[in-house]
């Protein structure tokens, strides 16, 4: 079973439409999932009492009152019922066939995540039709398209994963980078799931920032996210993620944007040999390929 947690935005004009469908269909996940909403924007109580799910106020923020990252997935992982969390931009659907592309997922430790299809919808979903996730994809093929692997709008992680996040701006530049960042520094599996996952979201606009999108991925809490990890991680996205999910489970992504991740990330803390070879072994440890091969292998 999976908690899902987020931190909307003020629930107004066409923000409350996507955050509304996107909140909604979390909560028709089958098998259920926990769902916990994090802050006090208005309207996010308003919609925690009418889905009955959990609603935890009260948030530390930066000085400009935007939630920071560390914060919030203690706190999650302070409430959450089940072992696996799931952090998602308010703004994302998601459908069964997210629940179904985790139960594939078998090792300990990782850190997933996918790239999203975006649509332009502006209009309520109607969730009491039985196949509103047909009709969903159906859209999206005909006019919404796959985004760039810089966008990264979720993450689905173990309790436990996360020692002494920095204090990230959430929803600012620089957070999402700052994450695979973390867990490939310390050798955990970050996996593509982009496969078998239609994270949908939802465009808007970014009115929500005084200074629009360019306050959101140049202003100043962009620049101190950024500023944790180094600059240079900027171009960290999902196309280096170390592992790939497909309905066969996992396989070793070894190409070149996650050999040459791995390369800058391990060669700062092994010798090259020692390099090759924690490569070499994370690849079999961790792949599900390779262990059903060597068990066919021993029949």
């Amino acid at each position: 079973m999976v908690t899902i947690f987020s931190t909307p935005k003020k629930f107004a004009g066409h923000i409350q439409v996507i955050q509304t469908n996107a909140i909604t269909s979390w909560t028709h996940l089958e098998p259920s999932c926990e769902v916990i909403l994090l802050g006090n924007e208005p309207g996010t109580a308003e919609i925690a009492r009418r889905l009955n799910i959990k609603h935890i106020p009260l948030v530390p923020t930066n000085r400009s009152g935007t939630p920071l990252v560390n914060h919030l997935f203690h706190l999650a992982e302070e409430n959450a019922r089940y072992q696996i969390l799931t952090y998602v931009n308010a703004d994302i659907i998601l459908m069964n066939d997210f629940l179904a592309a985790l139960r594939k997922v078998k090792i300990p430790r990782f850190l997933l995540t996918g790239r999203r299809r975006s649509l332009w919808l502006k209009e309520y979903l109607d969730f009491s039709d039985a196949l509103w996730q047909e009709k969903l994809k159906k859209q999206v093929r005909k006019s919404g398209y796959l985004e760039s692997a810089r966008a990264i709008d979720y993450f689905v992680f173990p309790k436990g994963l996360w020692k002494n996040l920095p204090p990230y701006t959430i929803g600012r530049a620089g957070y999402d980078n700052g994450l695979l960042y973390d867990a490939y520094s310390r050798n955990i599996p970050v996996i593509n799931a982009t496969r078998l996952i239609w994270a949908i979201h939802q465009n808007h606009t970014y009115f929500h920032h005084p200074q629009g999108r360019n306050g959101v991925y140049c202003g100043q809490e962009a620049e101190e996210n950024l500023s944790f990890t180094g600059y240079g991680l900027y171009g960290l996205n999902i196309n280096n993620a170390s592992f790939i999910l497909t309905e066969y489970g996992l396989l070793p992504a070894c190409t070149f944007g996650h050999l040459r991740t791995v390369f800058r990330v391990t060669t700062k803390r092994f010798s090259y040999p020692q390099f090759w070879l924690n490569l070499i072994r994370n690849i079999g440890e961790n792949s599900s390929l390779l262990k059903c091969l060597e068990e066919k292998e021993a029949d």
